[in-house]
C-alpha cells in the first residue's frame, strides 16, 4: 500500500436533497480528491417539516475515501454546487466504534433492568377471582 493510501480515511456522507442529486454528489467527491466506495440508491422521503415549501426530499448515503485535509473542499463544494437541504460527513471508523459502544451499553442496561421488570410483572398478575371481586367493588 502506498503512503497516500495510508493517509486516506473512510468517510460517510448522508444528505437530503430536493432533487435526485446522487450523480452530482459523486462528481463533487471525485473532483475534491476522493474515491467513492459505495453509493446507496436514493430514497424519496417525507420531511418532518416543510423546507422551502417542499414536503418531500431524497435521502442518499455515499461512502468514500479521502485525505482528512480535503474534507473542507468537499464541504465547500456541497454547499455551493448542489441543492442539498442537509448533509453530514462522519468518519466511518469513529462511527463504527460509537455504534459498538452504544450496543454494549444497551446490553448492560437491558441486563440490569429486565430482572426488575419481570419481578414487577409477576407481582401484578391477579387471579380471576380477584379480578371479579375488584369489578364488583367498582360497580357498587
Amino acid at each position: 500500500m502506498s503512503e497516500i493510501g495510508l493517509l486516506e480515511k473512510n468517510y460517510e456522507l448522508t444528505f437530503v436533497s430536493f432533487v435526485e442529486a446522487g450523480i452530482k454528489i459523486k462528481q463533487i467527491i471525485e473532483e475534491s480528491g476522493g474515491i467513492v466506495l459505495f453509493e446507496k440508491e436514493l430514497q424519496k422521503i417525507r420531511l418532518a417539516y416543510p423546507v422551502k415549501k417542499q414536503q418531500y426530499g431524497f435521502l442518499g448515503v455515499v461512502e468514500f475515501k479521502t485525505k482528512p485535509d480535503l474534507i473542507g473542499l468537499t464541504l465547500k463544494a456541497l454547499k455551493s454546487k448542489t441543492d442539498t437541504i442537509r448533509y453530514l460527513i462522519c468518519n466511518k471508523e469513529l462511527k463504527n466504534d460509537f455504534v459498538n459502544q452504544g450496543r454494549e451499553r444497551f446490553k448492560k442496561e437491558r441486563a440490569r433492568i429486565l430482572p426488575r421488570v419481570a419481578k414487577k410483572q409477576a407481582d401484578v398478575s391477579l387471579t380471576n377471582e380477584a379480578i371479579e371481586k375488584k369489578i364488583e367493588e367498582i360497580l357498587k
